[in-house]
């Protein structure tokens, strides 16, 4: 995660659990840019979760995404998200593939 900075952010509300607080929000900062929030609260359990959303700036007619993920720290929330929004990438494609063929098997073709 070289690079990688994270920001205080004031905390204005509780996250709408008082049994889950926030501790703590950040933007996640590279290179000057703000990519996104993470956010931590304590677990049920008395663990910490980190939860991070990041923004994903297509140049393409998709316009944006939003990768979020969950870990017990910082790494493991950015990674997560990582993971899961590459996951959603090739599942759209293969949604994608699938209706194009679709299209291209239908009477209006």
């Amino acid at each position: 995660m070289k690079g990688i900075k994270f920001r205080s952010i004031p905390i204005t509300d509780s996250g709408g659990n008082p049994n889950r607080p926030v501790l703590s929000k950040e933007n996640v900062v590279l290179q000057g840019n703000i990519l996104g929030r993470i956010t931590c609260q304590r677990g049920l359990d008395g663990s910490l979760n980190y939860h991070v959303c990041l923004n994903v700036n297509l140049s393409s007619a998709l316009g944006a995404g939003l990768a979020q993920g969950h870990g017990a720290n910082r790494a493991e929330a950015i990674k997560d998200a990582l993971i899961k929004s590459r996951e959603a990438a090739t599942d759209y494609l293969a949604t994608l593939d699938h209706l194009a063929q679709q299209i291209n098997e239908s009477e209006f073709a």
